[in-house]
C-alpha cells in the first residue's frame, strides 16, 4: 500500500516517502531499474558523506599504512568517498580500478572524487540490461583497457560479469583488493542470474575466490564490514573464524581484524549488523567497524 508522499517512508531512512521509495513504487518496466538504483544513491550518498565527515573512511584507509600498494582493485565504488582516502592515504599516481553495479553510484563516485582530490577518473559503462517480464539480467561489454586513465570507474556486476579475467590478464598481480561497507539496491532480488539472500556474503566469497587469483604474494584483501562492537576475545574470534572459513580452499590468510565504534546519521540507510560464525544476535547492541586484514600467502 502506498504512503501520503510527505509522510516518513516506512523504509526508516529518514527521508519523506515523496523524496524515498515513492517514484520505485510508482515506477514500471524497465524504469523499475533505474528507479531502484536513484533510490540507493539517494540514501546512501547521506550515509556516505556523514561517514566521510565523521573521518571513518580515513580510518579504514589508515589501516592500511603498512602496505604501499602500487595497484589496487575496488569493489563498490559507492559514493566514492573510500577511493578519496584511498588517494590520500597513497596518492593519486596509484592505479586503480573500480568496480560498481549501479550506474548513478559511478556518476556520483567521479564527481566526489574530483571534488575532493582533484583526479578525474575514467568511467566505463559496459553493462547492458535485458529487461524481462519482472525481472531483468546483465549482460557486459569487454572492458575498453585502451581508455583506462589511474583512477578507473568500471560498471560491472561483480556476479554476472563473464570479463573479470580480462582484468589480470591486464594488470597483472594486484597488490591490494579493498571492499568496504558493500551493499545493494532493492531490486537486486529481481535479477535472474543471482539471489538476494545473503548477497553481502555472496560477494564477499567471491571476492576471496578473486583475490586468490588476483593478488600477488604478500598482497592484501582488505574487508570492512560492520557488526557488534565486541567486548571480549571470544567475541573478536567469533568474526576473524567466519573469515577463516570464507578463506578455506584459497591461498589467504586472515591476518587479524581491527574496529572502531561508528554512529549512524539520522537520515540514510541504517547498516544491517553481520553476526559472525557463532550467528550471535543482539538486539541494540554498540555498533562498529571491522577492518579484516587477510594476505596472500
Amino acid at each position: 500500500m502506498l504512503q501520503e508522499k510527505y509522510e516518513y517512508c516506512k523504509c526508516g531512512s529518514g527521508l519523506k516517502y515523496k523524496f524515498c521509495h515513492m517514484k520505485l513504487h510508482l515506477a514500471t518496466g524497465e524504469k523499475r531499474l533505474q528507479a531502484s538504483h536513484e533510490l540507493y544513491l539517494k540514501q546512501w550518498e547521506h550515509t556516505s558523506s556523514f561517514f566521510y565527515e565523521k573521518g571513518y573512511y580515513k580510518w579504514m584507509a589508515e589501516q592500511l599504512s603498512h602496505i604501499n600498494p602500487e595497484v589496487i582493485l575496488d569493489i563498490g565504488c559507492g559514493s566514492g568517498y573510500g577511493i578519496v582516502e584511498l588517494i590520500n592515504q597513497f596518492g593519486d599516481q596509484i592505479n586503480l580500478l573500480s568496480l560498481e553495479e549501479n550506474r548513478e553510484c559511478i556518476k556520483t563516485a567521479q564527481k566526489n572524487i574530483l571534488r575532493h582530490c582533484g583526479v578525474d577518473c575514467s568511467v566505463s559503462e559496459r553493462i547492458i540490461v535485458k529487461h524481462h517480464m519482472s525481472s531483468h539480467s546483465y549482460d557486459h561489454e569487454p572492458i575498453n583497457f585502451t581508455e583506462l586513465a589511474n583512477i578507473n570507474l568500471i560498471e560491472s556486476d561483480l556476479l554476472t560479469d563473464p570479463h573479470l579475467g580480462d582484468i589480470k590478464n591486464y594488470f597483472g598481480e594486484f597488490d591490494l583488493i579493498t571492499i568496504w561497507l558493500i551493499g545493494s539496491h532493492n531490486l537486486r532480488d529481481e535479477c535472474k542470474q543471482i539471489h538476494r539472500n545473503q548477497y553481502r556474503l555472496q560477494v564477499q566469497n567471491k571476492v576471496y575466490d578473486l583475490a586468490d587469483i588476483f593478488l600477488k604474494k604478500g598482497g592484501v584483501l582488505n574487508i570492512v564490514d560492520r557488526g557488534e562492537l565486541p567486548s571480549n576475545q571470544h567475541l573478536i574470534d567469533d568474526i576473524i573464524n567466519s573469515h577463516r572459513d570464507q578463506a578455506k580452499g584459497t591461498g589467504l590468510d586472515v591476518k587479524g581484524v581491527e574496529f572502531i565504534e561508528y554512529e549512524e546519521p539520522d537520515i540514510g540507510i541504517s547498516l544491517k549488523i553481520v553476526p559472525g560464525s557463532s550467528g550471535r544476535v543482539v538486539e541494540n547492541p554498540t555498533k562498529s567497524f571491522s577492518s579484516i586484514i587477510v594476505e596472500k600467502k
